[in-house]
């Protein structure tokens, strides 16, 4: 527990006129003034009519988390070339890496609420990684379109182990001074935590992030198991030099049917979690509906949903009300996991 403690805490981040005249003829100056303040106003009225008709009329950029080519990155760049045909303009992906995604949504938080920059935020990060960090930003800084990519998880192990099963893992590890375990996304600490507490060797464990393929870092040799979400994991275990052994799902996944459940093995671990589309919270309402329009219609599209499946996502859609209800739920539940593990005071 010590080192899961350090290693989470260790994410630490360093964030970082109006003019009064006086006159001795109230009277004269008030209607002197009037049709001035009047065309002012009106004028202000047009410019803004004017601005809610005509938006976007620029490129758009769309801060991601991780690493180009990610599985985050690759649905955020299908929704956004969905998207900006939709709208007319381009919009153009900016990956942010960093600190489990807190880089990119410190930026979304801060920039500026026009419209032209929008961000794909994560469920671990707003949920969990809140808690954890003295962070300058929390969920309700921003506003949910809806979710995007689904993520379900999953377990794996490098393909020349002699480790099949969890049992088989569990075996494995329980002769090891520490397991080093591959992840990204604070969900999948606590879903490595859940699988080696079933067998009482949770503090074995070491999990190490990696913001772009973490199952990777198994194939190399680096850490000896992968926690992570089930569409990267598959495509890297398509090398031939990748084992998946568990689908933290409710039941197998059509794509790779003979991948058993945690739960089918005996540990009761299941882990789906979710990306989202946002903008910064004050953004102006025109905006916003715009954009939410464009993006359900993007979601609906049939186009989004072959790609979807093609990826191996499955679709989770959350829409708006949706979304923003279920980040605050869970971020509830995060708090209540983190302090029983003694990780966090209530």
């Amino acid at each position: 527990m010590k080192k899961l403690l350090a290693l989470l805490m260790c994410v630490a981040i360093t964030l970082s006129f109006a003019a009064c005249a006086n006159s001795t003829t109230p009277a004269a100056t008030a209607a002197d003034t009037q049709p001035a303040t009047t065309d002012a106003a009106t004028t202000t009225t047009e410019e803004a009519a004017t601005e809610e008709v005509e938006w976007p009329t620029q490129a758009i950029t769309v801060l991601e988390p991780y690493a180009a080519g990610s599985t985050s990155d690759l649905c955020q760049r299908l929704i956004c070339s969905m998207m900006e045909k939709d709208l007319g303009v381009p919009m153009v992906v900016k990956n942010v890496v960093g600190a489990d995604g807190a880089t990119c949504y410190t930026e979304l938080k801060n920039s500026k609420p026009d419209g032209y920059t929008l961000g794909h935020v994560q469920h671990s990060g707003l949920c969990i990684g809140v808690f954890l960090n003295d962070l300058s930003y929390s969920a309700e800084d921003f506003y949910y379109f809806g979710s995007t990519s689904p993520f379900d998880h999953c377990v794996s192990v490098a393909a020349s182990s002699d480790i099949y099963t969890l049992d088989d893992l569990m075996a494995w590890a329980a002769d090891q001074d520490q397991v080093v375990v591959a992840y990204s996304g604070y969900v999948n600490v606590f879903n490595a935590m859940n699988l080696f507490r079933v067998k009482g060797l949770e503090d074995k464990i070491v999990c190490i992030a990696y913001d772009d393929n973490p199952a990777q870092a198994v194939v190399s040799g680096d850490c000896d198991v992968c926690v992570w979400q089930k569409a990267g994991t598959r495509s890297t275990a398509e090398s031939g030099n990748l084992r998946i052994i568990a689908a933290l799902a409710t039941e197998r996944w059509a794509d790779i049917p003979d991948v058993p459940t945690a739960r089918e093995q005996g540990y009761d671990v299941l882990s789906i979690g979710h990306a989202y589309f946002a903008a910064p919270i004050d953004t102006p309402d025109y905006i916003k509906e715009k954009l939410q329009a464009s993006f359900d219609k993007c979601i609906a599209s049939p186009e989004y949903q072959e790609q979807m499946a093609a990826m191996g996502w499955t679709n989770y859609y959350l829409n708006h009300d949706e979304a923003t209800a279920y980040i605050y739920e869970q971020r509830e539940v995060a708090k209540e996991y983190l302090t029983e593990l003694g990780l966090i005071n209530n």
